[in-house]
C-alpha cells in the first residue's frame, strides 16, 4: 500500500464502519508506515484523513504496536492542527498511554482547556481526563484542575461527570 493508497483507504470511511481504518492499521503493523507518515496525513485539512490517521495511531498505541518514546512530542502538537472532533478525541484518548514531557505540558494544558468548550461531550470528558493526568504528573496543575473538576461536576452532562470522577480519583491518589 503506497501513501496514495493509505489516503484512498482512509477516505473510504463512511462514518460508521472502521474497516478502512483497520485495514490501514493492519498494513502499518507489517510495513514501513511510520507514526510520522500518519501524523502527516492527520495534519491535512481533510477531516476524513484526520479521523482515520488518528484512529490508526490510537489503535497501534493501544495494541502496543508503537513505541511510546517521543510519541507525545508528535501527537500533542497535532491537537492544535486537527479540526475533526473525532480526531481530537482519538489524540486525547492516547494520553493515558503516553509519557508527557515537561516541554509539552503547557501546550497540552492549553489544548485540553480549549477542548472543554467543545460541544462534543466525549471530547470534553476525555479532556478532563487528560487534565487529570497532567495534574497527577505535575503538582503545579493540581489546584486549577481541581477547580475545573468541581465546576464540571456541577454543570456537565452525566457522561462527562463519570469521566471527571474517574480522573478525580486518580488525582486524589497522587495528592
Amino acid at each position: 500500500m503506497t501513501a496514495l493508497n493509505l489516503e484512498e483507504t482512509l477516505r473510504k470511511f463512511d462514518g460508521r464502519s472502521v474497516a478502512p481504518f483497520q485495514a490501514v492499521a493492519a498494513y502499518a503493523r507489517s510495513s514501513t508506515v511510520s507514526v510520522t507518515d500518519l501524523c502527516k496525513l492527520a495534519r491535512r485539512k481533510d477531516e476524513a484523513l484526520q479521523i482515520g490517521a488518528t484512529w490508526v495511531i490510537k489503535d497501534l498505541l493501544e495494541s502496543d504496536d508503537l513505541s511510546t518514546s517521543g510519541l507525545a512530542t508528535k501527537l500533542i502538537p497535532l491537537m492544535d492542527r486537527v479540526v475533526a472532533p473525532d480526531a481530537k478525541l482519538h489524540l486525547v484518548q492516547c494520553l493515558p498511554l503516553l509519557e508527557i514531557p515537561s516541554s509539552q505540558e503547557e501546550r497540552l494544558a492549553k489544548s485540553l482547556k480549549g477542548f472543554l468548550k467543545d460541544e462534543y461531550k466525549f471530547l470534553r470528558a476525555w479532556s478532563y481526563n487528560g487534565l487529570g493526568l497532567l495534574a497527577v504528573q505535575n503538582p503545579k496543575y493540581r489546584a486549577s484542575v481541581k477547580k475545573l473538576f468541581a465546576k464540571a461536576l456541577e454543570t456537565e452532562a452525566a457522561s462527562v461527570k463519570a469521566r471527571v470522577r474517574h480522573a478525580q480519583k486518580a488525582l486524589e491518589k497522587a495528592s
